[in-house]
């Protein structure tokens, strides 16, 4: 590591030097930026399973009707009726309002670009 005239540590090498502050700043971005793409992508699964939910639910009120007009349920209705049950149970699961445990905690990225950075 590289004094940098001030008590603080520098990164990097000789010509490049980082603050240890600007370490912080930087552990705390990354972690911020793997948060916000950890809940962007839980929003495109829910609005992905909610628009999947409507369609099977459309398509089985209009294919279901035709289906049940006859009085009697065959091996064939029996099966969708019991996918679009799975689908929506799926669905409903995913879009149940609840906590959801992000693969990345903050703390670990935090100490992880410090363990990294204090090496150098």
């Amino acid at each position: 590591m590289c004094g940098n005239g001030g008590g603080e540590k520098g990164f990097l090498g000789p010509k490049t030097r980082v603050a240890k502050g600007q370490l912080y700043k930087v552990a705390y971005d990354e972690a911020v930026r793997a948060l916000s793409e950890q809940q962007g992508a839980i929003d495109n699964l829910r609005a992905r399973a909610g628009l999947l939910f409507s369609a099977a639910a459309i398509t089985t009120s209009f294919l279901g009707a035709q289906a049940l007009r006859g009085g009697s349920l065959n091996f064939s209705s029996w099966l969708a009726l019991l996918t679009f049950f799975a689908m929506a149970a799926t669905s409903l699961t995913i879009l149940w309002p609840r906590r959801w445990e992000g693969a990345a905690n903050p703390r670990e990225v935090f100490l992880w670009v410090i363990a990294i950075a204090t090496r150098h």
